[in-house]
């Protein structure tokens, strides 16, 4: 019988303090610090408070962005309110002292934006239909459409985000870069399929006793834990970008 999917919010322990990150991946860190997740948006509503200046959650979101095109940066009197709301200290935000037993999260996405490879080849791109509230949905036929991507994994495909749910890390029209010939890595995303049909974009966090372990991606996407005869398959994601 198969064993029923998991939920949970976990609190997240440090397993790679002392890692190099830069202030992206340390301003998300910084929010869900100590178990208490801040949102973008209470960030926002914090810093317009506090000093009086509205900002949007999207502006927010933008300071934590993977993709260096579109990052911003916010100034030091913004840092400081991030700094009170979440506990973190202001100098592990702006340096990154080794120190500090604070975990960085996302710090594969440094790499997402960087191909692994200068060979060009077109890989087909898929549609997705029905996504629950939990963010699994049902592969949507092919598109018409090839993208043209660096990779040397023949059997690399792309998926198209049709939904708002990832977008902070994946907006509606941007497209999954998939390579299930990559090794699967601790804390790299990848493409979850199960047995049913459905799939999910998630963190990998290991597999044990056989079960899967994913972590959130994002606010809208829970901690997963899943057994072995309900996944499918597990596939690397190596890139988040637009194809055009």
């Amino acid at each position: 019988m198969s064993a029923s999917i998991t939920y949970s919010r976990r609190v997240r322990t440090s397993y790679n303090s002392g890692m190099t990150t830069e202030l992206w991946q340390r301003l998300a860190a910084a929010r869900r610090h100590g178990g208490k997740t801040k949102t973008q948006a209470d960030i926002a509503a914090a810093i317009t408070a506090e000093l009086g200046r509205p900002i949007t959650r999207n502006a927010v979101s933008l300071w934590e962005s993977a993709n260096p095109e579109t990052r911003t940066t916010p100034s030091l009197d913004q840092l400081r309110v991030v700094s009170k709301e979440t506990g973190v200290p202001l100098i592990w935000l702006m340096t990154d002292a080794e120190n500090l037993d604070i975990e960085p999260i996302s710090n594969h996405e440094a790499t997402l934006y960087q191909p692994f490879t200068n060979q060009r080849q077109k890989v087909r791109v898929e549609g997705m239909v029905a996504m629950d509230e939990h963010g699994f949905w049902k592969p949507g036929s092919d598109e018409a459409d090839l993208w043209e991507v660096n990779t040397d994994d023949p059997k690399a495909y792309a998926i198209r985000m049709l939904t708002q749910h990832f977008q902070d890390v994946a907006a509606p029209g941007q497209c999954l870069l998939v390579s299930p010939s990559q090794e699967l890595k601790l804390g790299r995303w990848v493409l979850v399929t199960l047995q049913d049909g459905r799939q999910t974009f998630r963190t990998y966090r290991g597999h044990d006793y056989g079960v899967w372990h994913f972590a959130a991606v994002n606010d809208r996407s829970a901690y997963l834990d899943l057994a072995d005869d309900e996944v499918l398959k597990v596939e690397r994601i190596m890139s988040v970008s637009w194809t055009d």
